[in-house]
């Protein structure tokens, strides 16, 4: 998956041993008395070489929250892969698709493609 132009890219970056949280709003799609009712992710192909994962179990599993205008994931890299060389220097920017479908009806439905960077800290 290339990273299109106007991607959102989250920072200013992570350390591939970090396993936190991140917060993708979406606001500025959603009308005034819209929310998000359904999602899905999907890592790019660069984001599955890099060993990085979306957090799927517990406290840490994606979730809908402020009030239906925002999603909370978990992202890690699996430990293998944490010290490989593609985190030096600048790092490498890791995509992940993001679909979500309204609870208008009918549904809307956007699909936007949004970034992680990942570097040695």
């Amino acid at each position: 998956m290339s990273i299109p132009p106007n991607t959102t890219i989250f920072g200013p970056q992570a350390d591939p041993r970090d396993f936190t949280n991140w917060r993708i709003s979406a606001t500025s799609l959603l009308e005034a008395d819209e929310w998000i009712d359904t999602f899905e992710l999907v890592l790019g192909a660069e984001a599955v070489a890099a060993g990085l994962i979306i957090s799927d179990t517990g406290p840490r599993a994606p979730s809908i929250i402020d009030d239906g205008k925002a999603l909370l994931i978990w992202l890690s890299v699996t430990e293998s892969m944490q010290l490989d060389p593609i985190f030096d220097g600048a790092g490498v920017t890791l995509p992940i698709e993001v679909t979500i479908d309204t609870n208008s009806i009918p549904a809307r439905t956007f699909q936007r493609t949004i970034a992680v960077r990942f570097a040695q800290q």
